[in-house]
Parts: structure tokens; sequence; C-alpha cells
């Protein structure tokens, strides 16, 4: 019979010679366990603390503020073994690793550790957020959308236009070929 199984299964065009792949158990108490120590993590953190670790690694102003505080270039370095090593250390997001190394390589080790650093706190941020699931996922968007630095633009940006008002061009008459105008709203004038 096992050998009527085996024949059926390579018609199909199955491999049987190879085993299934080994698949550890976890018990329920090391879920428990697991998810109890990720609570107690953020059990401290309110809602705000979220909010300001996330605006302490991401918005405009910690964009602006990394782009004036990272170290000059020193130029074009040739890496070490050793060099790549101690930038990518603890890293497993690859393209974090490739951003470090090619930064490092094409403007210096100094610059490539400030970048490393930026990449580890906003890991460690965004792994705080994570850990306390809905109201990480709350304090991102708020952070997100009412950055502090951002709303004094979208104020002046909705001041322009709504001072623009009629007088914008979105609201000119077109002159069509055969010499009929219509107005942006599709009226014959």
């Amino acid at each position: 019979m096992a050998d009527e199984n085996q024949e059926f299964l390579k018609s199909l065009g199955f491999n049987t010679s190879v085993a299934s792949p080994k698949v550890d158990f976890v018990s329920d108490y090391t879920m428990y366990k697991a998810q109890k120590e990720a609570e107690e993590e953020v059990a401290d953190l309110g809602f705000w603390d979220l909010v300001g670790k996330r605006q302490a690694t991401q918005g405009t102003f910690m964009n602006v503020k990394g782009v004036l505080d990272r170290p000059d270039s020193t130029g074009a370095t040739v890496l070490t073994a050793q060099d790549v090593t101690n930038l990518t250390e603890g890293f497993t997001d690859r393209n974090a690793i490739e951003r470090i190394l090619e930064e490092a390589s094409e403007n210096g080790i100094e610059r490539a550790r400030y970048l490393a650093n930026e990449f580890k706190r906003t890991e460690e941020a965004n792994r705080l957020l994570g850990l306390a699931g809905i109201k990480g996922i709350a304090a991102q968007v708020v952070s997100d959308v009412f950055d502090p630095v951002d709303i004094p633009i979208m104020a002046t940006s909705g001041a322009a236009l709504a001072w623009a008002g009629w007088s914008s061009p979105a609201r000119s008459r077109v002159l069509l070929p055969q010499g009929l105008q219509y107005s942006s709203a599709g009226q014959p004038r």
C-alpha cells in the first residue's frame, strides 16, 4: 500500500524522498509569558509618551535636524571586514545594512556610524510602539498627522489657498477654438 502511494505521488510530480521540515512546538504558556513581558515593558508608557518617542525619531523637524547634525563627508572609504562588522552589528534589516555600508563607502565611517545610530533609535521606538498594540498605532498616527512642524505649514498653505479664492487660475475662462467661452464650471458665456 505504501509503495502504491509513493508511486501515485511520484506520478503527480511530488518527490517523496525529501522529509517534511521540522517545526518546533511553542507552548501556550511560552506565548503567554512573552506577551506579558512585552506588556510590562510598555506598561509605564502613556499615550503621549509614545507620541513623544515617535516624534523623537520621525517627522519633519527630526529629518531636518538629522541633516544638519550629521558629520561632514570624508569622501570615499575602503571598508575592512572589521568596519563592516562594527557598523552592522545588531541589524537584521537588509535595507538598513545596505544604506549604512553605502554611506560608509561613499562618505566615511563617522557618517555611517551616525546613520546607524539613527536607525537604532528608530528601530527601538518602533519596537516600543509595536509592543503597545493599538495604543502604539494610535500614537504613530497622531504623531504623523499632528507633527508640530507641519501644522504651521498646513495652516499657511490653507490660508494662501483661501486668499487666492476666485482669482485662482482654476476658475478662469477657457477660450475654445470655435470662439465659444466656457467658465471652469462648464457654463457657456
